[in-house]
């Protein structure tokens, strides 16, 4: 992701970028944006609350601890958080937000990604399982990796599978099941670009925003 914004940044006038690195960077930057790896997170929160600048996170796989520990922070400086920063994807998941609210069967969602991704499952599944539950007002729960444990399906539960193979950039299916069909639909991206342009609008968005607090692609898209 590093390499992919910082080619797409070159090709926007209004973005200029400043290399961190364990809290070593530019004392004067706007906002800080951070694709790395969650062991980075206690540095990117230490030096943006010294520098008072916004931060966009688009790393994923953080413990609650983690999660935690960037609400906190939000109390102090503005935070950006999305598990996927595509206004395509972003749009995706409205979509099936609004699908499953009309859908008495079950759901179940599909992720596949390249070999070489940590975290299972991917930030994006997971903003589709939880707009889904929020559709159904919090009713089931998600799960995540189906295991002899889990045992039978739950009547609203959501299943959440993570399947890592290959160069695949990202592909996210969502399935509708009920007892005389079967409803599918998927977005798949075709590299990380759209994912680095939104990031950058994000960043964008962020210099703007003084208020502390958590904010997130909706705060960037609207309703």
């Amino acid at each position: 992701m590093g390499g992919v914004i910082t080619q797409c940044a070159k090709d926007d006038k209004d973005v200029n970028l400043s290399p961190f690195a364990e809290g070593q960077g530019s004392a004067c930057c706007n906002v800080l944006l951070d694709f790395s790896h969650p062991d980075a997170l206690e540095s990117v929160l230490k030096f943006a609350k010294k520098c008072k600048c916004p931060v966009v996170i688009g790393t994923t796989g953080y413990t609650k601890e983690q999660e935690k520990q960037i609400a906190d922070a939000s109390k102090i400086i503005p935070i950006m958080k999305s598990g996927n920063y595509s206004t395509a994807v972003f749009k995706f998941v409205k979509c099936v937000g609004e699908f499953a609210r009309k859908w008495n069967g079950d759901i179940e969602i599909v992720e596949t990604h390249h070999n070489k991704k940590a975290d299972a499952p991917s930030g994006t599944a997971m903003m589709l399982a939880n707009a889904i539950l929020a559709a159904r007002n919090g009713k089931g729960k998600i799960i995540a990796g189906r295991t002899p444990e889990s045992g039978k399906r739950v009547p609203g539960d959501i299943g959440v599978t993570a399947v890592r193979g290959g160069t695949v950039a990202g592909l996210h299916e969502v399935r509708f099941y009920d007892q005389a069909c079967e409803v599918v639909m998927y977005e798949r991206e075709y590299g990380k670009q759209s994912f680095a342009l939104g990031a950058l609008e994000a960043c964008k968005f962020m210099t703007k925003v003084t208020k502390p607090g958590i904010y997130t692609m909706e705060d960037l898209i609207g309703k």
